[in-house]
């Protein structure tokens, strides 16, 4: 079992009331296996349960970041290219994130990464374009 302050792997033949590397209060069970309480769910392994301890690390969703960036370079460069690679991968991270919540963030740079794609297709068929036309 490991520590849920530190991480460390805890010896389970041992009850201690304390984590031997940064002094965590551990609470011993009836069946001699330790347990601690995080706050987190409790998982059951093996002979006893106890409270898990991990938490994952949120990530921002894939296509979060790069959508945000190919819409905000969208509006200087390619702006009807690259906002349709925005919105596509907006849309994609979103998805993620809708999908799997308790994995990915990263929802708000996809809302911002198809309103940037859009307003580059918008900003090269309305203003770009007809420059380039009238010209």
């Amino acid at each position: 079992m490991f520590c849920s302050k530190c991480g460390k792997q805890l010896d389970e033949t041992k009850v201690e009331d304390f984590c031997p590397y940064c002094g965590n209060r551990i609470k011993a069970t009836a069946g001699m296996t330790q347990s601690y309480s995080t706050g987190f769910t409790s998982a059951s392994y093996g002979q006893g349960s106890y409270a898990q301890g991990a938490y994952t690390i949120k990530k921002k969703a894939p296509g979060a970041v790069s959508g945000l960036v190919y819409g905000l370079v969208g509006i200087f460069l390619f702006g009807i290219v690259l906002g349709i690679i925005a919105i596509v991968m907006g849309n994609s991270a979103k998805k993620k994130v809708r999908e799997h919540p308790e994995l990915y963030t990263g929802d708000g740079m996809g809302t911002a990464a198809i309103v940037l794609g859009i307003f580059d297709i918008a900003f090269f068929l309305f203003v770009i374009l007809p420059v380039m036309l009238s010209q």
